[in-house]
């Protein structure tokens, strides 16, 4: 749901686990099953493995959803967490059977497997947040019309105000004017699926 058509104060997460909201139960495991494959993929882990892994992480949090206390971590903390162990230990397991850690994930991550795995919490991280602007992003393609969007993907992709005007067939000053509307759009959106989907 988008910032305009909210019909509750309460986000999705507390909708799910305050007032067992079957519909926001729902939406939520669709969003976190897209993120877990997403980061997954992006740990270059195997592709036979994902699904699998996928499966596992939804398994762990659907037990243990209701468990989860805000008053003591934010969720995207919890649910990194558990993913993260997931990861650890399909790594840890490859590494028992004698894999390399190109068949099994990036070295890097290999590497944080003997440490803190801080580096694993920041590519986490790091995934996250553009997951969150992907999703945002398809939310706002939604609101406009015309050319508003496309202007505004190719200012993210490096065109300069004159090449998009004449690519587009609008006026330098349309061009500003539409990124502007887009950006703020996007930024509501984000904040707001990160509301509804953490719970903050």
């Amino acid at each position: 749901m988008s910032t305009s058509n909210q019909q509750t104060k309460y986000t999705l997460l507390a909708r799910a686990l305050d007032t067992g909201d079957d519909q926001a139960w729902a939406e939520l495991f669709d969003y976190y099953r897209r993120f877990i494959y997403y980061v997954l993929k992006e740990l270059e882990l195997d592709p036979n493995d994902v699904d699998d892994l996928v499966q596992q992480v939804m398994i762990i949090l659907s037990r243990d959803l209701k468990s989860f206390d805000r008053s003591k971590a934010k969720f995207r903390t919890w649910f990194s967490r558990l993913i993260k162990n997931v990861a650890i230990s399909h790594f840890r397991k490859k590494r028992t059977l004698k894999e390399t850690p190109n068949q099994v994930g990036g070295e890097d991550v290999m590497i944080d497997i003997e440490g803190d795995c801080s580096d694993l919490d920041v590519r986490i991280e790091q995934e996250w947040k553009a997951y969150i602007t992907n999703e945002a992003l398809k939310r706002v393609e939604g609101l406009f019309r015309g050319n508003a969007v496309e202007v505004f993907q190719l200012g993210l992709d490096g065109l300069s105000a004159d090449e998009i005007a004449e690519k587009v067939g609008v006026t330098k000053a349309s061009v500003f004017v539409l990124q502007g509307r887009v950006k703020q759009s996007l930024f509501q959106e984000v904040r707001a699926l990160t509301e509804e989907l953490e719970g903050q």
